[in-house]
């Protein structure tokens, strides 16, 4: 009996593991194979009542949150992009720059929620980050609204060399 129940948790346990948390505004990769580091979730939190399966920040509330899930046997260094796509390119701005993990000087371990701005400067927007250690400004350009982006996170071990890149969409509206 007590290995019948085993076996329907284990089951019961890989299907909602699957289910990826049953929201659309969440992305999962697979295991980056070299390091056995997983991104279980990314996931950006819309500012203002919206019906849209895309998570839409509203540029005049201007606080918006994403956060991450990531496992990893050791620490890993995680970056997060205002993408145009789902593709990591030279175009991307680079708005989160972290060290995570359980060591000395990590900052977040396996999870962390970023509290995040988007402001007007000039003919553009900026989007920072406020506990995130390390304070970027983000020149995204300009933005005809609405426009559907993508939040990138590109997540490394230790040295940098082996990473994995997790994409989801959002909407910026005015």
């Amino acid at each position: 009996m007590t290995l019948k129940l085993i076996c329907v948790s284990l089951t019961l346990g890989a299907l909602l593991t699957g289910c990826g948390g049953g929201t659309d505004s969440t992305s999962t990769s697979n295991p980056n194979p070299s390091t056995g580091t997983v991104v279980q979730s990314l996931t950006v939190k819309s500012n203002h009542e919206s019906t849209s399966t895309t998570p839409e920040i509203s540029v005049a509330k201007q606080n918006f949150e994403f956060s991450w899930i990531v496992k990893s046997p050791q620490n890993y260094h995680i970056d997060a992009y205002i993408s145009a796509d789902t593709r990591l390119t030279d175009d991307d701005r680079r708005f989160v720059s972290l060290n995570c993990g359980m060591g000395i000087t990590s900052l977040c371990d396996s999870q962390k929620t970023a509290i995040c701005r988007i402001e007007p400067q000039d003919d553009s927007y900026i989007v920072s980050c406020s506990n995130t250690g390390m304070q970027l400004l983000a020149n995204i350009g300009t933005l005809t609204l609405p426009q559907t982006t993508h939040v990138l996170i590109k997540v490394c071990d230790a040295l940098v060399e082996n990473c994995t890149t997790v994409s989801q969409p959002i909407k910026f509206v005015g």
